[in-house]
C-alpha cells in the first residue's frame, strides 16, 4: 500500500473527535447548493375560514406533523402526530409566492395516531393506527362530519413503536406498512398478540384487505416512486442498518416473530429458538429478501465498526423528477438526535438484470436546515418527517419535532419548501453504478482536474461488510464470510483495485481483482480531498454506500405515475316515455347534490337539490326545447349530459 492510501486509511479509523470536514465522515453543513430551503409556516395570527386558528406555540406550529398530501387545487392536507390527532387544510397560498399568508382550517379531530394521508379525487383518506378512514364533509362547511371506516381487519396496541405508515395509492390499492409490537430495543413482544401484522398491508376502497409482505420491524415512511411503493425502516433488532426497499407480494424481509408471521419461511426460527438465524450473506439471501438500499446507522464511536453512518431514523422518500439528480430519490430523516447531526440523503437506484433494484446513497442536505427561521439559515432544529412533491414541482417538508431518539414530537415544528436554486450544481458524485462482476463506475457532475492524471487509485478507500441480522441491537457489520463469533463487528478494507479516469474526465472506473467483489455485501467508498475539479473545488460529499445484490450492468428504473381513475359520473340518465328525464342519483349518504337543466344558450330551465341517493324526475315542461344539458354537481365536481327532445 502506498503512503497516500495508507494515510487516508488511517484517517478513516481515527476517533470521531478528529472527523473531517462536513461531507467527509460527518453530515454536510447545510442544504445542497442546487436547492434552496425556505420556511413557509403561515404567519402567527392567521385568520382561518371556520374559526379555528392554526395552533401556535411560541411563534411556531404547535404540533408535530405526521403526514401531508395536496388537493387538486393546491390546498395542503396536514395531520398532527400528537394527541388529539387532527387534520388541517392549508389554503392554496401555501404553494404560492407568499406562503405565509395561507389560511388554515381544522377539518377533523379525534383520530388515532394519524400519520398516513392520501387525497384521491379530492377525497381525504387517513391511515390511523387501527384503520383506514375516509373523511367526508357532507354539508360543505369545511369540517368532516362523517368518519367512514374503509378497512380495519387488523389489531394494534398503544405501543409507541408500533407505527402504521402510508399511504401510497396505485389507482386500485392503498398500501401501508406496519411494524411489530416492539417494546424494547430488539425483539418484538413474544408471542405476538393475535391479529397483529408486521409487514405491508394493502386495501381497496371497498374494504378489501390483503397482507402484502411480511418481516418488518419499525417502518419510518412509505411513498410511491418510479410507479412502485417504497418503505423505509428504522435500525434496531434484525436491522443493523436502516433500510429502503420496494415491497413485492408475498416476500419476507427478515424480522422473525413468534408465532411466525405471514410469509415468514419455515426455516427462519423465532428469536427464542435462535436469535441469530442469518449466519452468512448467502444464507441471509436464501431466507429473506435483500433490501434495495442499506442506510448505515450513525455509529460514531463504535470501535471497529467501520465508517460513520448518516441517519438514525429514515422517514418519507420522494422521487426526483427535475434538476441535476432527476431519476433518483431523496430519503428524509425524522430524527435529529445529537445536535442536528442527521441528514436527508440522496439515492441512486438501478434495476439489475434479474429485475431487482439496488443502488448507492450520497450526502445531500443536513437536517438542521429544516425548520430554520430563514432560507438556508442552517439554524433550524428539526428533522423532516413528511416529504412530498407539490403540484408546483417543489418539495414540501413537514417536521415532527424529534430532537432525540424515540421521535419525541416536541411542540414546535417546521414546514418548509425545498426548491431548485438555479445555482450551478456543486462538484459532486452523480451516480455510482455496478458495471460488472469486477467493476464500479463513478459519475461526477463536473470533470476531474487534468493534473490528477489518469490513475486516482491512491485517493480512494473502499471497505465492505454484510449485515448480520439478529435480535442483538446494532449487530453486526461483518467483514468476513464466516465469522468466528456471532457478535463480531468489523469491516474489510479492500486492496489491489485501480481507479481509472475516463476520457471525458467525468467518470472513473474502479476495477477490482477477479473474484474480490461479491453480491449480498455492502460497499463503502471514500475519496480524499485531493480529488478536485478544474477550478480546484473539492467534492461536496466524499462518501458513498452501495448495496450490491446483483452484478450489473444495470438500467435506470422506469418512472410510471400511478393511474388514478377519474370518478365515475354519480348518476344514470334515462329519457322516459313522453319526454321525461329520469335521473338515478348515486352519492354517499347525506352528500348534497344539485341538478340543473339548461339550454345551449346557458338559460336555466329547472333546478333540483337534495342529499344522498335519490331518483329525480324532470318533466318535459322543465326541459329546454331541442338540444339541452342536464348537469349534476356534487362533491365539488360537475357532470353534464346532452339531451335532445
Amino acid at each position: 500500500m502506498n503512503a497516500a492510501r495508507y494515510a487516508l486509511l488511517i484517517s478513516l479509523l481515527v476517533p470521531a473527535a478528529f472527523a473531517q470536514r462536513p461531507g467527509d465522515r460527518q453530515p454536510v453543513a447545510g442544504a445542497h447548493p442546487a436547492y434552496t430551503i425556505t420556511d413557509i409556516r403561515p404567519t402567527t395570527g392567521t385568520t382561518v375560514t371556520n374559526g379555528n386558528p392554526w395552533p401556535w406555540t411560541g411563534g411556531s406550529l404547535g404540533f408535530p406533523i405526521g403526514g401531508m398530501d395536496f388537493m387538486a387545487d393546491g390546498r395542503l392536507v396536514v395531520t398532527s402526530w400528537r394527541d388529539p390527532y387532527e387534520v388541517f387544510i392549508v389554503s392554496k397560498e401555501i404553494i404560492g409566492a407568499n406562503p405565509k399568508s395561507a389560511t388554515v382550517a381544522k377539518f377533523a379531530t379525534g383520530l388515532v395516531e394519524a400519520i398516513g394521508v392520501k387525497v384521491v379525487n379530492d377525497s381525504i383518506y387517513i391511515l390511523e393506527k387501527d384503520q383506514l378512514t375516509l373523511l367526508l364533509d357532507h354539508d360543505n362547511d369545511g369540517r368532516a362530519d362523517e368518519y367512514r371506516a374503509v378497512s380495519y381487519d387488523w389489531t394494534k396496541s398503544v405501543n409507541s413503536k408500533e407505527y402504521a405508515m402510508g399511504l401510497p395509492f396505485d389507482g386500485t390499492w392503498f398500501y401501508a406498512a406496519y411494524g411489530d409490537p416492539t417494546i424494547s430495543n430488539a425483539t418484538a413482544v413474544d408471542p405476538v398478540p393475535a391479529g397483529r401484522q408486521n409487514g405491508v398491508l394493502r386495501f381497496k376502497r371497498d374494504g378489501t384487505t390483503e397482507v402484502f409482505t411480511g418481516g418488518l420491524r419499525v417502518p419510518g415512511g412509505m411513498s410511491f416512486a418510479f410507479g412502485q411503493p417504497w418503505v423505509t425502516e428504522i435500525q434496531g433488532g434484525y436491522r443493523p442498518s436502516s433500510v429502503v426497499y420496494n415491497p413485492k407480494a408475498g416476500r419476507f424481509y427478515g424480522r422473525p416473530i413468534a408465532a411466525p408471521g405471514v410469509f415468514q419461511p419455515a426455516n427462519v426460527p423465532v428469536p427464542k429458538a435462535d436469535s441469530f438465524p442469518y449466519d452468512s450473506p448467502t444464507l441471509t439471501r436464501a431466507r429473506a429478501t435483500p433490501f434495495v438500499l442499506n442506510l448505515p446507522f450513525k455509529n460514531i464511536g463504535t470501535a471497529g465498526a467501520g465508517p460513520i453512518g448518516w441517519q438514525r431514523s429514515p422517514a418519507q422518500l420522494v422521487e426526483v423528477k427535475t434538476g441535476p439528480f432527476a431519476g433518483q430519490m431523496l430519503v428524509s430523516e425524522s430524527d435529529n438526535e445529537g445536535g442536528g447531526t442527521g441528514e436527508m440523503v440522496r439515492a441512486f437506484i438501478e434495476q439489475t438484470p434479474d429485475g431487482e433494484l439496488q443502488g448507492a446513497v450520497f450526502h445531500f442536505t443536513r437536517n438542521a436546515v429544516f425548520g430554520g427561521p430563514t432560507a438556508q439559515s442552517g439554524f433550524g432544529r428539526y428533522a423532516c418527517m413528511s416529504l412530498i412533491t407539490g403540484p408546483d414541482g417543489n418539495f414540501y417538508c413537514g417536521a415532527n419535532g424529534a430532537t432525540a431518539a424515540g421521535w419525541s414530537r416536541s411542540t414546535s415544528v417546521g414546514l418548509d419548501r425545498m426548491s431548485l436554486s438555479g445555482a450551478a450544481t456543486a462538484f459532486d458524485m452523480v451516480a455510482l453504478r455496478s458495471t460488472g462482476p469486477n467493476t464500479f463506475e463513478f459519475q461526477f457532475t463536473q470533470p476531474l482536474a487534468t493534473d490528477l492524471g489518469a490513475d486516482v487509485s491512491a485517493n480512494l478507500v473502499v471497505q465492505r461488510w454484510w449485515d448480520r441480522m439478529s435480535d442483538e441491537y446494532g449487530c453486526c457489520r461483518v467483514g468476513v464470510e464466516n465469522p468466528a463469533t456471532r457478535s463480531i463487528k468489523s469491516v474489510a478494507t479492500m486492496t489491489g483495485f485501480t481507479a481509472t479516469v475516463q476520457s471525458d474526465r467525468s467518470k472513473v472506473v474502479v476495477t477490482f481483482p477477479a473474484g474480490q467483489l461479491a453480491v449480498n455485501w455492502q460497499y463503502y467508498f471514500r475519496w480524499s480531498d485531493v480529488i478536485k475539479n478544474a477550478t480546484g473545488a473539492t467534492l461536496y460529499g466524499t462518501e458513498a454506500f452501495y448495496t450490491l445484490n446483483a452484478f450489473g450492468p444495470a438500467t435506470a428504473p422506469v418512472s410510471v405515475a400511478p393511474s388514478v381513475p377519474a370518478p365515475a359520473a354519480p348518476f344514470q340518465l334515462v329519457m322516459a316515455p313522453g319526454g321525461t328525464v329520469r335521473l338515478n342519483i348515486q352519492v354517499d349518504r347525506g352528500m348534497p347534490y344539485r341538478v340543473t337543466a339548461l339550454g345551449l344558450d346557458g338559460k336555466t330551465t329547472a333546478v333540483r337539490r337534495g342529499r344522498g341517493s335519490a331518483e329525480v324526475l324532470l318533466a318535459p315542461s322543465e326541459l329546454p326545447k331541442g338540444v339541452g344539458i342536464v348537469r349534476v354537481e356534487t362533491a365539488g365536481r360537475a357532470y353534464s349530459r346532452l339531451i335532445s327532445r
